[in-house]
């Protein structure tokens, strides 16, 4: 008899005077020993030393997050050690050699220390969602079973089976077509409809924005009609490059959710918005050019969740809903025309019709990455705009996209100057500001009293000189566009009374020239950009020290290895990317 044989349950067994004496003596006796003479080792120790055997590498972010990379035949997949991929892959690597279900605490225990080795002994590794940098070039996670990435750099374009960076995966994250060369981008137009060329070439500049490992990233915003297609051309746009089972979110409720959706996905795509609140649109800056969430990571402790994104964001509406100036700034805001009914299509055919040209639209898009890779440093620009590091960018990609040098740059000052002309107008403090004679100089008080309404002051009015000033600071930047200098705190000469200088500039500033030639010009023939070598497969060299060092072909232990499950966990959104 063994102690597995004992009725537990019954008083009797528990008082070794009254059991039977066999039964007292089993129960008191060592655990079971191996053939070596160990004690059997607990579940929790199992799962650790089936884990290491299987030969993973645990790791930690910049952040101190614990991760994990596991050996799959062939390829390799990275995990947070917190997310629910991990715990499932645990549970089944332990059924696997033993036929037995570990128990949850075992699991905790096991996760435990396996956090523990991946924080204190682990390398640091950034880790990244979809679009990622490295040694001067750019990886896109395909999404694909394979865990394969297309590699860009100056030369062209590649697919790799083992890219030199780590990309997690959300729960929401779908595989991307296999890119294929030689289309053109323009048969995008088929299926998406622009008013303009010049609202075309807005977009195309916002998807190649939106390849570029690192900000910032200007906003699209789509209004239009009921009928115009913003919802469908979202989901086209998004699709091209982040591909997602939640494709479109409604407004959300607070900062936190933002930034949750932010570190989830690589784009934001938020549908069908009446407006934008103000603190949603500060939020959207941030997440625009940069910005962070600190929390406490749990309500019964004081360490900190760390959210940190800069994203690509996509935002639809009918009427124009970014009406602060900040953001405005920001902003690529392209109005979509009505679709005639003689023009439209059954939602089906427009679909299959998309999709018939995502692959070749994927691989002009890497070419024009190319591009831009190889001309960025050489593009001289005679004026740098807002969101500069974007402007040199989609300027060095046009001759991959067949966009004569500048084309965007000169949509992009049209459209900034219409997004200012809308802010102001729905502006009641800029509309007075306009209105008031010219040139003007007083204090903040003054002028609040000069321009105050006549009857009941309009939502958002300015209660106090100070809050004047402070609404005046961040409507300047589009009154200049419309010709108007606001200038504050200038001093009195004998009094030394704070001023503001309101007048007029003259002639409204110029659209940025394009760019001028730089050595590119001497160096290539044709279009500009070099010619891409035939897709292959590769596993590049390791390139750092932190980069892995090899494959796990041979890897014997691979065909028994259970996969991970290709959904992450709800708790994996706290990471830099």
């Amino acid at each position: 008899m063994t102690a597995d044989d004992i009725n537990f349950g019954d008083p009797l067994m528990d008082d070794p005077d009254i059991a039977p004496p066999s039964i007292a003596a089993a129960a008191a006796a060592p655990p079971p020993r191996d053939d070596d003479d160990r004690p059997r080792p607990s579940q929790a120790t199992k799962l650790v030393e089936l884990a290491l055997g299987a030969g993973v590498e645990l790791w930690h972010t910049p952040t101190g997050d614990p991760h994990i990379t596991v050996p799959l035949g062939g390829h390799r997949e990275h995990h947070a050690l917190a997310g629910r991929a991990v715990r499932e892959y645990l549970a089944r690597l332990h059924h696997t050699h033993t036929t037995r279900t570990p128990g949850s605490q075992a699991i905790a225990d096991a996760l435990g220390t396996l956090a523990g080795m991946a924080r204190y002994d682990g390398a640091t590794h950034d880790v990244h969602v979809r679009v990622a940098g490295h040694h001067g070039a750019v990886y896109l996670d395909l999404g694909d079973p394979a865990w394969r990435a297309a590699e860009i750099t100056a030369a062209g374009w590649r697919l790799v089976a083992d890219p030199p960076v780590r990309f997690r995966r959300g729960r929401a994250l779908l595989a991307l077509p296999e890119p294929m060369r030689g289309g053109a981008v323009d048969a995008l137009r088929d299926v998406i409809h622009v008013a303009s060329d010049d609202d075309w070439r807005l977009l195309v500049g916002w998807i190649v924005g939106a390849l570029r490992a690192s900000g910032p990233y200007p906003l699209l915003a789509l209004d239009g009609e009921q009928g115009a297609g913003k919802s469908t051309a979202a989901r086209m746009l998004r699709r091209i490059v982040d591909p997602s089972g939640a494709e479109l979110r409604a407004e959300p409720r607070e900062i936190r959710d933002l930034m949750i959706a932010a570190s989830g996905g690589w784009i934001v795509a938020l549908d069908n918005l009446s407006h934008i609140q103000p603190w949603l649109s500060d939020a959207l800056c941030r997440v625009s050019t940069g910005g962070a969430l600190s929390t406490r990571q749990l309500y019964t402790d004081g360490d900190e969740h760390i959210i940190e994104a800069i994203r690509p964001v996509l935002v639809t509406g009918i009427a124009s809903v970014v009406t602060r100036g900040d953001l405005a700034d920001r902003t690529i805001a392209i109005t979509l025309p009505t679709i005639p009914e003689s023009r439209r299509r059954p939602e089906a055919d427009l679909w299959r019709a998309y999709d018939a040209i995502r692959p070749q639209v994927l691989g002009v898009l890497l070419d024009a990455v190319a591009c831009a890779l190889r001309r960025e440093r050489d593009v001289r620009l005679d004026a740098l705009p807002r969101m500069a590091d974007w402007a040199l960018w989609v300027t060095a990609a046009e001759p991959a996209l067949g966009i004569e040098d500048g084309g965007i740059l000169r949509a992009y000052a049209g459209s900034r100057q219409q997004a200012a002309e809308q802010t102001l107008d729905g502006d009641p403090l800029a509309v007075a500001i306009r209105a008031l004679a010219r040139p003007w100089e007083g204090t903040s008080a003054e002028l609040l009293s000069r321009i105050a309404p006549a009857g009941r002051a309009p939502r958002g009015w300015p209660e106090s000189p100070r809050g004047l000033s402070g609404a005046l600071r961040r409507l300047a930047p589009q009154l200049r566009r419309v010709g108007i200098s606001v200038v504050l705190d200038r001093r009195e000469p004998h009094t030394g009374r704070r001023l503001v200088a309101i007048e007029d500039m003259g002639a409204r500033p110029s659209p940025p020239s394009p760019p001028s030639p730089g050595p590119d010009s001497l160096i290539f023939s044709g279009d500009g950009c070099p010619v891409a070598p035939s897709p292959t497969v590769t596993r590049p060299s390791p390139e750092s020290p932190n980069d892995y060092a090899g494959g796990d072909d041979g890897d014997g232990g691979d065909g028994s290895t259970p996969a991970f499950d290709m959904e992450d966990s709800d708790d994996d959104n706290d990471y830099r990317s």
